[in-house]
This record gives structure tokens, C-alpha cells and sequence, in this order.
């Protein structure tokens, strides 16, 4: 009788208990993140934190007993381990409810599915874990075109509605590209040219499929296919990693992580295609083969300048991973003459059309006073921005990505954000972050293994590859819990006759003029040679202004100007 119970000596050990604890710690990592506010004490935030826990263990040790009560039989430990999923539903519990993109009913579904995949593992021998090499392949495939379809579709429904991310950005990369089938290599009329800002001759690449399909949405769907792709290096290193079990899982987590998933609905910044050459760069760094990986490290510098610092970075682990010469000194020289070469170029066109500091903003702020700029104005230099920082950590299970050096391969982006003194630099629907990411994301895949073969573990009754299955499980069911930080950019403008009469005002705004309109519409008439924005800028022949978004000027600005068109608070100024 005593072995059909949940607290017999034989289903609960000591070990059982360390590792509920190991997980309340975790808990206690997200409930010190998700209540603090600057206005609260610590002491508050440590109190909250304590009562959350125990009710909530509280709750699942009467899930616990009243499952084992009912079964009576053997599988106790298992079903015990299956309720112990239902942890992050803590993320939820302390997250405010006010947010309106995320209903209750979907962590709920998520911890529930996560609760029945933790006891299938557990039900199931060891072998029956692994999942065939064929059907990983075709999941991979499948989730790829999801992912494009889906992402492909709400870049049409945003754009069509005049809802874009940060519709400035992405005029200013679509006019790049219009202005350099038409014989204006790389030139706009923000910075004048495009290597002002960014040395970028990836684009070049890109050339031949925007002169295919001139079209804003081009550059979008580019983006989001090599994202997508980027799942299949991705899920490589997994296999590398953790080996049959849980790559799948993985591969899942990587996809859906806030930081990468949200490039999908952003501008198409130089540094969102970056995921798919720097995750092969990686993975034949792992495999030790020396050329493909110089071919796709060669390819991801010329995505951006400050990727030579990771180039560079990736030559120091190296050197302390004991691979061999090539490995070592190969990205360490070409991030270092990439660096230089990049800041010559950069320098070289700043001076022929002598841009904003919003252009390479970096090298701008390098030439302020740095230390007394950083303790007064960086990210660094308050405690709210900084914890900004901490949502990346807890998407993957708080400590997972700490367990692993990898995940500090992707420090001089974050530390050029930390030294920034833009909070929106750590937010997730931003392109700054990508890098990063990516390291952190297979820093935890480390973190996971590592965790999975420790000693302890053993004393779990579970093995080493069914440990790896249930990390990638939790792991996954945290990201999906935190999408709340992404998924409120999927939203578009839904008011039809205001989107109507946009439409109908920007059919008559001659293609060869020059013009001025508010953000919202900046994407759709970048394919000209010169446009500006409303309050940024010299104001065009045309002047389209928007009441409703208060994107309007006063009756001086336009006291030279005739109204040609007014409809549903769009109008049309003409000089």
C-alpha cells in the first residue's frame, strides 16, 4: 500500500523536493522582475513574491495529492513531475491582467499542453522519446512555411492598412533600394546615403529581387523567409547539442522568442537577416569546418560594421575553446579590417551629405564625453532600464542561458545598447537585439544539457535524454508566455473609411513630385526621389496632413499652400 501513495518514502526523496525548490527559484527570479516598480520597496517585492510561491506550490501539491489519491497507483512520480509544468503559469499570474493582447485562456492552454507532454515523456521508455529524423525534418518544413504565410500575411494586412512598425524606418530602406534600380545607388532623403548610416553591401544581394518586384513588401518578404529559414541552422546546432530529444521543442523556442520573433513585423533593418548566415557561421564553427564557415562568417559581416565586434569575440572563444589556428586568428583579423574598413566608409560619406547624429548614431555618441555620458544618461545608468534587460533571461528559464559562455558571443551588441541612451534599444519589437538573441537562445540550449547531465538528475529517476525533452518543454512554454511582449504590434488600423480616403489621397500625389506626409504614410510614397515627413523636414509641393493622427501643421506652415482635397480628416495642400 504504501508504494500506491504520493508521499511514500519511494515516490518522494529529498531530490524530489530540491528540485521543486531549484524551479521556485526560478519563480522567484520572474515574480521579482514582474512586480517590481520603482515606487515599491524591495521588501514588498521579496513579500509578493513569497505569498505568490506558496500559493501557488500550494495549489499544485493538492493537484499532486489528489491525482495520486485517485490513480493510486505506481505512476505517481510522473504525474507529480507533469503538474510541476504548471509552474509557469506563475508568469502569467504575476504579469498585470490589464494587458489586452493576451487573454487568460492562452498560458492557461499553454501550461495545460505543456502538463500533458511532460507525462507522456515520463509514461514513455526510453527509447520511445527520440522522435524519427524524417518527421523532424518535415515539422521543420512545415513550421517554416507557417511561419512565413503567417508573418507574410500580417505584413499585407498592416500595410494595406497603413499600420506599419516604425513606417519611417521602413520608407527610408524602400527608397534605398527604389533609388538604386534607378541608377541612385543607395541614396535617400534622410541621410543622403544609406552608407552614412550603415556599411551594408549585403543589400546588394537584395538588389536583383527588389528589381524584380519593386515593392516595399518585397524587402518584408525577404526578411521574413530568411528568418524563417534561419530554423533549419538553428535546429542543427540543437541537434549538435542536445542530440535526438527535444530538438523539435527547441527549434520551437528559438522561433517564438520575443526578441527574433518580433523582427517579422518590424522595418527591414540590415541586421534582421542577419539570423540565418550568423547561426551557420556558428554551427560549422562547432563542426570545425574551416570553409563553409568562413564563406558564412564573410556573408554576415557584410551585414552591418558593428558585427566585426562579434567576429572578433568569436576569436576569443575560440582561442579558450582550443580550436585551431584558423578558427582563432581567421575571425579576429576579418572583424578587426571589417571594423576599419567599415568606419573609413562610414566617415567617407558623412562627409559628402553631412547627415543628422541620428545617422550612425553610435560613432556619434563615441565622440561625446563617454564615461560622465554613460553614468548619466545610459541604460545603465538607472535600475528600470537596466531591468528592461531581464524579460530575455526569463524567456528561457532565467539561468539556463547563464550556464554557458556561448551566450556572451553576442555581448557587444548588448553592451552598444546598455551604452546607449535609448531605453527602446532593450525592447522586443525593436531590431536591436537580434544578435544577441541568437547567442542567448543557443546559450541555453547549453545551459539545457548541461542541466540534463548533471549528476543530480539521477537521483530523479529520469535520464538524460528525457530530462533534455522536458527543459525544452519548460523552456518553450516560457516563451510562449511571454509573447505578450511582441503581439501587440500584430494589430492594424481597422477604421475602413479613414484608410479609404488615404488611399484615395495619396492616387493623386503625382509620382515625380516631391512631397510631405506623416509617418503612418511615409512607406508608400518612398518610391519617389525625395519625400519628408511632416515637422521633420522641408515641406514638398504637396503637403498631405492627417487630423485624426495629429500628424497636421498650422495655417502659417501652409499659408503659401491651396487645399486641392479633404476627406474624413486627410487633406492635400498644394504650393
Amino acid at each position: 500500500m504504501k508504494n500506491r501513495f504520493l508521499f511514500s518514502v519511494k515516490s518522494v526523496s529529498i531530490f524530489h523536493l530540491l528540485f521543486l525548490l531549484f524551479l521556485s527559484f526560478i519563480i522567484f527570479d520572474f515574480s521579482l522582475a514582474y512586480w517590481y516598480k520603482p515606487a515599491k520597496s524591495l521588501l514588498h517585492n521579496y513579500a509578493a513574491s513569497a505569498v505568490s510561491i506558496f500559493i501557488f506550490v500550494a495549489l499544485l501539491f493538492l493537484i499532486f495529492v489528489s491525482i495520486s489519491l485517485l490513480f493510486k497507483r505506481e505512476p505517481a512520480v510522473n504525474l507529480a513531475y507533469s503538474c510541476i509544468v504548471l509552474f509557469p503559469l506563475v508568469l502569467l499570474y504575476l504579469y498585470r491582467i490589464a494587458r489586452p493582447n493576451l487573454p487568460p485562456i492562452f498560458p492557461l492552454t499553454v501550461a495545460a499542453a505543456a502538463q500533458i507532454y511532460f507525462f507522456a515523456v515520463l509514461s514513455k521508455d526510453d527509447r520511445s522519446v527520440k522522435i524519427s529524423a524524417k518527421k523532424e525534418r518535415l515539422v521543420l518544413f512545415l513550421l517554416i512555411i507557417s511561419y512565413c504565410v503567417f508573418f507574410s500575411c500580417i505584413g499585407v494586412k498592416k500595410f494595406d492598412a497603413f499600420s506599419l512598425f516604425n513606417a519611417k524606418d521602413f520608407a527610408i530602406y524602400n527608397q534605398t533600394f527604389w533609388n538604386t534600380i534607378h541608377g541612385r545607388f543607395f541614396q535617400n532623403s534622410t541621410y543622403g546615403s544609406n552608407f552614412a548610416c550603415h556599411n551594408t553591401p549585403f543589400f546588394w544581394t537584395l538588389v536583383p529581387f527588389y528589381y524584380l518586384a519593386p515593392h516595399p513588401l518585397t524587402l518584408l518578404f525577404l526578411k521574413v523567409l530568411l528568418l524563417a529559414l534561419s530554423a533549419i541552422p538553428f535546429y542543427l546546432i540543437a541537434k549538435s547539442i542536445l542530440g535526438a530529444e527535444g530538438s523539435i521543442a527547441a527549434v520551437l523556442a528559438y522561433m517564438f522568442f520575443p526578441y527574433l520573433i518580433a523582427t517579422s513585423i518590424i522595418p527591414p533593418h540590415e541586421i534582421t537577416y542577419a539570423p540565418f548566415f550568423l547561426l551557420f557561421t556558428f554551427y560549422f564553427f562547432v563542426k570545425n569546418r574551416f570553409i563553409p564557415f568562413l564563406a558564412f562568417l564573410l556573408l554576415f559581416l557584410s551585414i552591418k560594421e558593428h558585427v566585426s565586434l562579434v567576429a572578433i569575440t568569436l576569436g576569443i572563444y575560440a582561442l579558450f575553446s582550443k580550436k585551431n589556428a584558423k578558427m582563432i586568428i581567421a575571425p579576429m583579423l576579418l572583424g578587426a579590417a571589417w571594423l576599419f574598413i567599415s568606419l573609413f566608409i562610414i566617415g567617407y560619406f558623412q562627409k559628402i551629405y553631412a547627415p543628422s547624429t541620428e545617422a550612425a548614431w553610435f560613432i556619434a555618441y563615441l565622440k561625446k564625453s563617454p564615461l560622465s555620458y554613460i553614468f548619466a544618461h545610459s541604460n545603465i545608468s538607472s535600475f528600470f532600464r537596466f531591468s528592461l534587460l531581464f524579460p530575455m533571461f526569463l524567456s528561457l528559464g532565467a539561468v539556463f542561458p547563464l550556464l554557458s559562455p556561448v551566450s556572451l558571443l553576442g555581448s557587444p551588441e548588448m553592451l552598444i545598447n546598455l551604452l546607449s541612451d535609448r531605453p527602446a534599444m532593450l525592447a522586443a519589437p525593436w531590431h536591436y537585439n537580434v544578435v544577441f538573441s541568437c547567442f542567448l537562445v543557443i546559450g541555453a540550449l547549453y545551459g539545457i544539457k548541461r542541466t540534463a547531465d548533471a549528476r543530480w538528475i539521477k537521483y530523479l529517476c529520469i535520464n538524460s535524454g528525457k530530462a533534455k525533452s522536458l527543459l525544452c518543454a519548460f523552456v518553450f512554454s516560457s516563451v510562449l508566455i511571454h509573447s505578450h511582449l511582441w503581439t501587440g504590434q500584430l494589430g492594424y488600423n481597422r477604421d475602413l473609411p479613414h484608410v479609404t480616403a488615404a488611399k484615395e489621397a495619396l492616387s493623386l500625389l503625382p509620382k515625380k513630385a516631391f512631397v510631405t506626409v506623416p509617418r503612418d504614410l511615409a512607406v508608400h510614397v518612398s518610391d519617389r526621389k525625395r519625400y519628408s515627413l511632416i515637422k521633420e523636414g522641408e515641406l514638398g509641393e504637396y503637403v498631405l496632413t492627417d487630423q485624426k493622427s495629429r500628424a497636421s501643421l498650422d495655417e502659417n506652415a501652409l499659408k503659401d499652400y491651396t487645399l486641392i482635397f479633404r476627406k474624413n480628416g486627410i487633406q492635400i495642400h498644394k504650393r
